[in-house]
């Protein structure tokens, strides 16, 4: 595997993550979670997901071309939206 396709692997997957993240916290609401009260399987969910992003974008910025520093900077930006988008629906629904 070479240093380009780790490199759009690293840059998919937190996209993906956030995004699955995003559905698991709106499944959970539709579902009938409740807001405060103790952290159930749901929560830790949520947050393992979310972690399991960080070493992708460490490997992302490992592996990124800085001679285009405007794409690596448009996929961090990406990158940062997906997240927002992530906990957004935590924010909304104060959970």
């Amino acid at each position: 595997m070479n240093r380009q396709s780790v490199n759009r692997i690293c840059a998919a997957v937190p996209l993906i993550l956030s995004l699955v993240a995003c559905v698991w916290v709106l499944g959970n609401v539709a579902g009938g979670a409740k807001t405060g009260g103790d952290e159930g399987l749901g929560f830790k969910v949520f947050w393992l997901l979310i972690l399991a992003q960080m070493p992708f974008i460490v490997g992302y910025l490992v592996t990124a071309d800085w001679k285009r520093q405007g794409s690596v900077a448009a996929r961090l930006v990406l990158q940062g939206a997906a997240l927002v988008l992530a906990f957004s629906p935590v924010a909304y629904f104060r959970l």
